[in-house]
């Protein structure tokens, strides 16, 4: 069995290596061994490309359009997840005797419209309306 000093011994090694760790961080950064974001995307390639007038422009227009791109196919993610998932929930449902279904009727609700809410896997236990009951869209 170990004596105390081999655990104080221990725990002064894993401070040392924290401490090195970080100072050798900070001096990466510090002298660009490693990167750091350095503002949005537009304000960087201006000030590193030298970009004319005119090609800010078009850049500008590019990353607009992207931007609006982007957060559709986000959107259409968001909408074809939470289908995904209602529908499966609907299967498992399917699965149970009417007495579990009342238990997964209260026990489980389904995942909240926002983003990055929790999933049928998640097991929160707060009452809800199956939308597949009545044929009624999702909550």
């Amino acid at each position: 069995m170990p004596d105390k000093s081999t655990g104080w011994a221990l725990a002064a090694v894993a401070v040392v290596a924290l401490a090195v760790g970080f100072a050798a961080s900070s001096f990466a950064y510090r002298y660009g061994l490693l990167g750091v974001p350095r503002g949005p995307f537009i304000e960087r390639i201006q000030r590193e490309l030298k970009l004319t007038p005119a090609q800010h422009d078009q850049v500008l227009a590019i990353v607009n359009e992207t931007r609006s791109k982007v957060m559709n196919l986000r959107e259409e993610f968001q909408r074809q997840r939470r289908e995904t998932i209602l529908e499966a929930r609907a299967r498992v449902r399917a699965l149970l005797t009417p007495e579990q279904q009342e238990k997964f009727d209260r026990e489980f609700k389904p995942p909240p419209e926002h983003y990055g809410g929790p999933g049928m896997h998640d097991g929160e236990s707060t009452p809800h309306r199956d939308p597949h009951e009545d044929g009624g869209p999702p909550p």
